[in-house]
């Protein structure tokens, strides 16, 4: 029973509820010994700027990540104090558990550099509860530091290793003896319960640390009622659901659960314990099942809230998301958590570095299942462990922590799996369209290398194989290419990156049975690269660890970010959609991979005029700071090649030009990007073949890209008359001779004499499809990457988003008519090819199909691109001297007059000075009316007329 001294005056309330008796006693006045401490410095008031949001559910009333009021001045006695509900703490700070002295790298919200390096702390945080008799046992887990006392709505409940008696004070200045974290405790506050309110509730808490600091510090407070771990689902199928959960005293249990509005069923009631673990099977794929968890422990009873689960799909369209390298404790990684929450994919796969500094038992909750529990009730979390998680301290607490799928192929010898069953390292598993494998691959080092003769590489060959899933994605904490700090590791000593070692290991695998995604973590940044082979790599490893820089530009690197993210990934058909989105759930890069073009179909041109960001000042990178891509409409998405992407196509159209637009480019240095523009029904060329001299460079006709490319032709009814040559964030006009300074090496396996190893003079810009290919005049270019590039290597030029406008008369267009569009991307030193003149073709491309591949001969059919109907387009407007100026778009071949009259119905008649007072220029013509041809007063109507 709970006591105050003696000398303090207290009230007591008793209501009874059922057949329990609940006793609320009012806090003891706050003590009277108070020192005042200084003021909190900046770097306090850092953690109150990282709000996260409360996850609020019956099982965790108060999470780890969740904010909390506090301060270091201790406040004046108030009726209610400090402890109670009702307190005003508004004008405290406000952060994130958990807390500590240290500069630790692993907490949220840090108080050191404060005045003090040691005193009291005062915490408040409130929580709602709706059903206070549903919690049958309430348990504190806390790690901790130095002493403190713990108040729950008023009530003193706990005391550690600070003087006095429940309900007496200590003062602010008290230094306890030196107590460092000595592991996560899981404390039964069940004869408290009766203290829990319906509605808020406070839980506060009074930390004094030790001068001693250090990495030793913390305070990490989670209140949990009912289930101190879970429920959790995981090792998910189309038929079958695993759910696990822990108790704090042991206990048996068991799930309900039924579709909706179906019969209840119940699981198979778990054996005696503190773990559980149910399998829920013979379940019909993509059906929501609603369920909840019950325990039991002699005649207590308590269950979960409802929730639902989705099982996974034995085909169709899938949405998933992917980040790795995410158990920090650091607000990043609540922010990552919130985000992927509302994406509410059907599944997320985690990379690696789950829990830091190691996954070890006293960490595991703090940082990783209390972090994502509520997306754990709902969406299984598919994770293979990091460097972290296993190869810098193995105790075992990795493979006891899940139930992963195993495997329908089990490896003979399971790497370093020591007691663990078989399947929990690495595994694979289906979803809709889609094969899954994850691998254990944390680092190349001693034991955690991947020879050649791994049995973990023919597990992955024997696996592979069987699977006739459309889509193949292989997941791994390390990655196969790198711009970060761990690009250049070397972790087995033999001489060799291990990145590209890793991927010589894999990748022959990974082609052989048609794997299209491999996801890695390990460097903290966002990098997606262009396709190797046909595979798309993307790192996304900084989910919650601290953000790393880039140290080297990997030539394949496409985007890299250097924040906290996560990967949003969408498969339909032979089509992805990947977008990643930052910590606070903003979109900074999207890429379409697609395997196969959209069914045909028309792109419909939108009227707009894109903003070419004239006015923005050049950065030292080809680029203009501030850049955007402004383009308006619905896009065409291409086919990804084997070491590209053209992206994705927009058109756009006003009264006096075409605009040309290209995002999503994934190009390695040195390739061309060749956009092909026709009008169909209009003559041009069906072949590229004599058009150019055939004369290398350094000739000087120029556009060397375009006069040897005479292994492309066009598919009957494309007839390109115009070719646009991109690809180069410093080439932002025309440029017959433009010299691709920043080639890299790539050999390509299969014309292993086509490497780029010099500067070549290739041209860029926009040009005629005639011979000796003019250029087209009044053009306009802009070529750059969109995110901020800042430490990558100046080399680094290849362009991801392209911007053209030319005049409609280049092409003779007046709207309306139908055009013929196609892309492809060339790359190689032509020179250095021994067959017919010709350049090297990948095999993606925008149009609708395309047909060829390398140095063959290869036939490109167009796109269709409809125009609107853009009329006259008659405008005027009045000058301060009476004047009136008038300009129209002209039409080819369809002479226009501009006319006025005194009514709207006429009679209308040509305004005196045509034709020699209309000026023409770039498709347009204009006329000044000088005030002295117009009445001095009253109303004038003009129009144009165009005679067939």
């Amino acid at each position: 029973m709970y006591r105050c001294p003696t000398d303090k005056t207290n009230t007591a309330n008793f209501k009874t509820r059922g057949n329990k008796l609940f006793l609320h006693l009012s806090a003891c006045p706050a003590p009277a010994t108070w020192v005042i401490m200084t003021a909190m410095t900046r770097a306090w008031w850092l953690g109150g700027l990282l709000l996260t949001s409360s996850f609020a559910d019956e099982v965790g009333l108060v999470r780890i990540g969740e904010n909390w009021r506090f301060t270091r001045t201790p406040p004046v006695a108030t009726s209610p104090a400090w402890f109670e509900p009702g307190f005003d703490a508004s004008g405290w700070a406000t952060g994130p558990s958990g807390f500590t002295f240290a500069s630790s790298l692993y907490e949220a919200t840090s108080f050191y550099g404060t005045s003090a390096a040691y005193g009291a702390v005062l915490f408040r945080h409130e929580f709602t509860v709706t059903d206070p008799a549903a919690i049958e046992w309430l348990t504190l887990r806390l790690d901790w530091s130095g002493g403190f006392i713990l108040w729950l709505n008023g009530v003193e409940v706990l005391r550690r290793n600070l003087p006095g008696l429940a309900g007496e004070p200590v003062p602010a200045d008290f230094e306890p003896e030196i107590r460092p974290r000595a592991g996560t405790e899981l404390i039964d506050l069940t004869e408290w319960q009766p203290l829990i309110l319906e509605g808020l509730n406070c839980l506060a808490i009074q930390w004094h640390e030790s001068s001693y600091g250090g990495y030793g510090s913390g305070l990490l407070p989670e209140l949990l009622a009912n289930f101190v771990r879970g429920p959790a689902l995981q090792a998910a199928t189309p038929t079958r659901q695993t759910i696990l959960w822990h108790t704090a005293e042991p206990t048996d249990g068991w799930v309900e659960y039924a579709p909706d509005q179906e019969a209840l069923e119940t699981s198979e009631i778990t054996p005696t314990g503190t773990t559980h673990a149910v399998t829920l099977t013979g379940l019909r794929p993509d059906t929501e099942y609603n369920y909840r968890v019950a325990v039991r422990s002699g005649d207590r009873v308590a269950r979960c809230d409802e929730r639902s689960f989705r099982t996974l799909k034995d085909a169709g369209p899938i949405h998933f998301a992917v980040t790795a390298d995410v158990g920090s404790g650091l607000p990043r990684q609540y922010r990552v958590a919130r985000v992927l929450r509302q994406l509410e994919p059907d599944l997320v796969i985690m990379p690696g570095d789950l829990v830091y500094p190691h996954f070890v038992a006293r960490l595991t909750d703090y940082r990783w299942f209390s972090v994502y529990a509520e997306q754990l009730r709902t969406t299984p979390i598919f994770v293979v462990a990091g460097n972290h998680d296993t190869a810098y301290l193995r105790d075992g607490t990795y493979l006891e922590s899940f139930a992963m799928p195993t495997n329908s192929v089990p490896l003979a010898e399971q790497q370093l799996t020591g007691d663990g069953p078989v399947g929990h390292y690495c595994y694979s598993f289906d979803h809709g369209d889609a094969h899954f494998v994850g691998l254990y691959v944390t680092m190349l080092y001693a034991a955690y290398d991947l020879p050649p003769d791994s049995p973990q590489l023919a597990w992955l060959e024997e696996d592979l194989a069987a699977s006739d899933k459309p889509w193949k994605i292989l997941y791994l904490h390390h990655p196969i290419l790198s711009s970060g700090p761990h690009g250049t590791d070397d972790n087995n000593a033999n001489g060799l990156r291990d990145s590209p070692e890793l991927a010589g290991r894999l990748m022959p695998i990974a082609l052989r049975h048609g794997v299209q995604l491999v996801f890695a973590g390990h460097d903290h940044i966002y990098e997606r690269f262009t396709p190797v082979q046909g595979i798309l790599a993307i790192t996304a490893g900084c989910g919650g660890g601290s953000p790393y820089a880039v140290t080297r530009h990997e030539p394949a690197g496409v985007i890299s970010f250097f924040h906290g993210h996560c990967v949003d990934v969408r498969l339909e058909g032979r089509q992805a959609t990947l977008r990643a989105l930052d910590e606070f759930g903003v979109e900074f890069d999207s890429f379409h991979f697609n395997l196969a073009p959209p069914e045909p179909s028309l792109l419909q041109a939108a009227r707009h005029t894109p903003d070419f960001g004239d006015a923005l000042p050049p950065d030292r990178d080809g680029n203009r700071v501030g850049q955007t891509f402004d383009f308006a409409g619905e896009p065409v998405a291409g086919v990804a090649g084997k070491f590209s992407s053209p992206g994705r196509l927009w058109v756009n159209v006003d009264d006096s030009r075409l605009h040309l637009g290209l995002d999503e480019i994934a190009l390695l240095e040195g390739d061309d990007l060749m956009l092909f523009l026709g009008v169909q029904g209009r003559p041009g060329v069906s072949t590229m073949a004599g058009l150019g001299n055939g004369l290398p460079p350094p000739d000087a006709e120029g556009v060397n890209a375009l006069d040897l490319l005479e292994n492309l032709a066009f598919a009957p009814g494309f007839e390109p008359a115009v070719a646009i040559v991109l690809g180069d964030e410093f080439a932002d006009r025309n440029d017959r001779q433009f010299v691709r300074t920043n080639v890299a090496q790539i050999l390509l396996p299969e014309a292993e004499n086509t490497m780029l190893t010099r500067p070549v003079s290739l041209g860029q810009g926009v040009f005629h499809l005639k011979p000796g290919f003019p250029d087209v005049s009044g053009t306009r270019i802009e070529q750059f990457d969109v995110l901020c590039e800042s430490g990558t290597p100046a080399h680094e030029q290849a362009a991801n988003h392209a911007m053209v406008s030319l005049p409609l008369s280049a092409l003779g267009l007046v709207g309306g008519e139908r055009l013929q569009v196609g892309v492809v991307v060339a790359r190689g030193d032509p020179l250095v090819h021994s067959g017919p003149t010709g350049r090297w073709l990948d095999s993606g491309f925008i149009g609708t199909s395309f047909n060829g591949r390398g140095f063959l001969p290869a036939e490109l059919a167009g796109l269709p691109v409809e125009l609107p109907s853009l009329g006259l387009l008659l405008h005027g407007h009045s000058r301060p001297n009476g004047d009136v100026a008038f300009s129209w778009r002209i039409p080819p071949d369809r002479p226009c007059r501009l006319q006025q009259s005194e009514t709207a119905t006429g009679p209308f008649v040509d305004v005196p000075g045509q034709p020699e007072d209309v000026s023409v220029e770039d498709a347009r013509a204009s006329m000044v009316v000088p005030s002295d041809r117009l009445p001095p007063r009253g109303t004038r109507f003009f129009r144009l007329r165009s005679d067939p």
